[in-house]
């Protein structure tokens, strides 16, 4: 590790410390984002790993009913009843782990099934405003809302980044 890379690491700790804005459940799951990126970065999953995994995720069933923990504590759960991590599984797991981490890349277009969901835009976006993303919602048969609520299906948070995101992939609230 750089000097560099180390004063940002400060920086960002300092930043985080400072604010209060993150309920529990964000900082959890800020704290399994890191995990799985720290189990995959070497794209070797092994069962040590997974067992500390599924220990933590035990330890914080608090995220059970939020996505992504419920799907990766599902299959992390399948993988341990068998105790056997072959080539397809290590890339199952790999797949599933920067699904979570990078859901969307550039290149890729996304095909989501929106109908009747209630779709909430916030942030500025790099490929168009937000009414040319509401506009892609809505003739997909998504619902455009104002704000977040127990309504919400899916938050849609543009790429130009935002203070309440700047932690990992889930908002402040």
């Amino acid at each position: 590790m750089t000097a560099k890379d180390k004063n940002k690491i400060i920086e960002i700790l300092q930043q985080y410390m400072l604010e209060n804005t993150f309920s529990n459940a964000t900082k959890s799951m800020q704290v399994l984002m890191g995990i799985i990126e720290g189990i995959s970065c070497d794209h070797v999953i092994d069962l040590m790993e997974l067992d500390s995994l599924k220990q933590w995720m035990n330890d914080n069933m608090h995220l059970k009913g939020n996505y992504p923990f419920d799907t990766i504590f599902e299959t992390v759960d399948r993988i341990l009843e068998n105790r056997i991590i072959t080539t397809d599984v290590n890339k199952e797991l790999l797949n599933l782990f920067q699904s979570c981490l990078k859901p969307i890349n550039k290149k890729d277009r996304i095909c989501l099934n929106l109908s009747g969901k209630n779709v909430c835009l916030t942030g500025n976006f790099i490929y168009g405003t937000k009414d040319d993303i509401g506009k892609l919602v809505v003739n997909n048969g998504g619902i455009i809302t104002s704000g977040v609520s127990g309504k919400t299906n899916i938050v849609i948070v543009g790429g130009e980044g935002s203070k309440d995101w700047s932690f990992g992939s889930f908002g402040a609230n």
